[in-house]
């Protein structure tokens, strides 16, 4: 596809994901901040050198240009300026490549005045996403579901079995599956491999998470070795 311009972008907000209106009307420019929270570690295995991995994103979209009258988005962020508990809206970036962001977001740094007399209202606002929006591509599968190779496991304390998780559709772009214990005083996973170790006799529940939210459990019964 190669290079594109900005204005091919598509921006909209609204109550919800049904009823939304598009941000064009009297808009120059934007630009987004994803802020990320950092968190660094050393390792022994990296000689003492440390590994940087991300805990966290806060991802804003800022607009500029000048105020248009009855321009109904213009409108619908006017309205919240004054409404400081009431700032909460739907929100849906469109790619030029067809790739669509969206999810519930919070309005702020509105402006809906400035500038000379003889010159148009400036506007302005902020856009954030609450937590982590989806962000879809096109054409691409979906997960739809995932099992386990065992929905329950008995292990002896020190001992220890890998589980193996299977994503359905077989085609779904995203397979990635992540593992935790809900006890892990009991039994441990890893949250990549799948890998329970028993830790004292007791039962605990192992989750399997895709990337989009789909679980699979496998009740686990450690006992004493």
């Amino acid at each position: 596809m190669g290079f594109d311009n900005n204005y091919t972008y598509k921006f909209e907000i609204g109550d919800d994901e049904e009823n939304l209106l598009p941000i064009a009307g009297g808009i120059t420019s934007h630009d987004t901040d994803f802020s990320e929270d950092e968190e660094e570690e050393a390792y022994y295995d990296l000689n003492g050198g440390k590994e940087k991995y991300y805990t966290g994103i806060t991802a804003a979209y800022s607009y500029s240009g000048h105020r248009k009258f009855a321009d109904k988005a213009q409108e619908y962020i006017r309205d919240k300026v004054f409404k400081l508990t009431r700032r909460d809206c739907f929100f849906k970036v469109t790619e030029p490549d067809g790739r669509i962001i969206s999810g519930e977001a919070t309005i702020g740094g509105i402006k809906i005045s400035g500038g000379d007399a003889n010159a148009r209202s400036d506007f302005e606002c902020t856009i954030t996403f609450k937590g982590l929006p989806k962000d879809e591509k096109p054409n691409e599968v979906e997960v739809t579901g995932v099992t386990l190779n065992k929905t329950t496991l008995s292990l002896a304390v020190g001992a220890n079995e890998t589980l193996a998780a299977t994503v359905a559709p077989a085609d779904a772009a995203d397979k990635t599956v992540t593992y935790a214990s809900d006890d892990p005083t009991i039994a441990t996973v890893t949250p990549v491999q799948g890998k329970v170790a028993g830790v004292k006799a007791g039962t605990a529940n192992i989750t399997a998470t895709t990337a989009n939210g789909k679980t699979a459990t496998c009740a686990v019964t450690v006992t004493s070795a």
